[in-house]
């Protein structure tokens, strides 16, 4: 793409002569990187650097697990599964993959339970072939054949078979959610082993499972990376679209926020009247009355932190060590914005502490059903396995189905307009 190439180009060239790709490329460099600066090139570099350096790391963790001994890993860490056989598939009732079955090999040395291990529901893992049990002739006798030395050159042993989501397991089965290109991967892995074997049984492969502690995609963060600094030029020659030009107009002033250090602004601090005038829908769990007296029960530091936050022309931080409220005051900050006709969305690293606010959302009544829709006004996004039991109530393939049920009925084009923009951010987000 030529975004990334320019981008890429243009931050080589600031170290070196600016004469080659610069001169030959003048004109692309100046359409899709002339509105960076120095400052920006340096923040890009440095940044780029760093992804770079998490890529290896990652790549030489999940290296570094998958030649140790499966079996040592399980009983040290707890986050390894040895010995595992692959025993069917089954479409996700979402219909958006597949849950892939593996059970422990009954001639297994290690029978520990498989849900006692240190891999909960949700985590990101590996599913590899496990070659530290098939090269031991020891633990059943119909696998010597494969250890010849004529077989390893035919059959080579696969780190990184597929990467998945752990949705459940027992004490001798675990159940991946995996795509179905992984599901044609593994069924081919099967069988071809199944030719060498001779033994009829494409279940004898054995398959280790690992536990994969960097869950972001390095390809993710990198166009990210990318974006942040061009997002906000388009090659199109049509007019731009309304999200063009919000991007054109955003991104430079959150570029002078991250890379210059820009202070924000606030306008001056409401009194407590207006924080609680009523100005947006009538939502569950945001009646003004009722927040405010929830707001005099707030201690000093969380008053001033949601005075600071709707006072915000740009942005806030909220900082507090752990157990000082900051998760129920976020919790009451995203009400009060709604009462007020706000949009709000709740972001994080990790699904659990988005699950954390979502959970203050429903013990507050946010998450109940409005009386004008019928539904949630609380939409939780995200794969759905790996989302608290409160929160998967208002998880967007639930009310996807239901507006969809509704509005197959009902005429209403403001619903259906709606109805098809959930569907299609739920297919998105799979």
């Amino acid at each position: 793409e030529n975004r990334s190439c320019m981008l890429y180009a243009r931050s080589e060239t600031e170290q070196v002569d600016k004469t080659g790709v610069r001169r030959s490329h003048a004109e692309l460099l100046a359409k899709f990187t002339g509105q960076l600066q120095d400052e920006d090139l340096q923040y890009f570099r440095k940044w780029d650097r760093l992804i770079d350096l998490e890529a290896h790391a990652t790549t030489g963790n999940t290296a570094a697990a998958w030649l140790s001994d499966s079996r040592s890993r399980e009983r040290s860490s707890g986050e390894s599964i040895s010995a595992l056989l692959y025993d069917g598939a089954s479409p996700r009732e979402d219909g958006s993959g597949v849950l892939l079955r593996f059970k422990r090999s009954p001639v297994s040395a290690s029978q520990t339970s498989l849900d006692a291990l240190s891999i909960a529901k949700g985590s990101h893992v590996v599913i590899s072939t496990d070659g530290s049990v098939l090269e031991d002739s020891q633990a059943d006798p119909k696998l010597e054949y494969i250890n010849t030395q004529s077989e390893r050159k035919k059959f080579r042993h696969q780190m990184g078979v597929l990467r998945g989501f752990l949705d459940g397991s027992s004490a001798t089965e675990v159940t991946i959610s995996a795509s179905r290109e992984d599901l044609d991967r593994i069924r081919a892995m099967c069988n071809r082993f199944q030719k060498f074997s001779g033994d009829g049984d494409d279940s004898m492969l054995m398959f280790r499972l690992d536990k994969e502690n960097s869950s972001v995609g390095i390809g993710t963060l990198r166009q990210n990376l990318i974006n942040f600094f061009t997002a906000d030029h388009f090659s199109s020659k049509e007019d731009p679209t309304p999200t063009e030009i919000t991007k054109q107009k955003r991104l430079p002033r959150l570029r002078n926020f991250v890379v210059r250090m820009q202070q924000p602004s606030f306008a001056p601090l409401q009194d407590e009247n207006a924080l609680f005038r009523h100005s947006g829908p009538s939502i569950p769990g945001c009646d003004p009355w009722r927040l405010s007296q929830e707001f005099r029960a707030l201690n000093q530091d969380q008053q001033n932190a949601v005075r600071k936050v709707l006072a915000s022309e740009d942005y806030a931080i909220i900082q507090g060590l752990p157990g000082t409220g900051k998760t129920s005051t976020l919790s009451f900050i995203a009400r009060l914005l709604a009462a007020h006709g706000k949009r709000v969305l709740i972001t994080s690293y990790t699904n659990a502490a988005v699950d954390n606010v979502v959970i203050k959302l429903s013990e507050s009544g946010a998450c109940a059903p409005s009386a004008s829709t019928g539904f949630s006004s609380v939409v939780r996004v995200g794969p759905r396995h790996s989302c608290h039991e409160t929160a998967r109530s208002v998880h967007i393939k639930d009310i996807a189905i239901q507006l969809e049920e509704v509005a197959s009925s009902d005429r209403d084009s403001n619903l259906s307009q709606t109805t098809a923009s959930l569907s299609r951010l739920s297919r998105v987000e799979s």
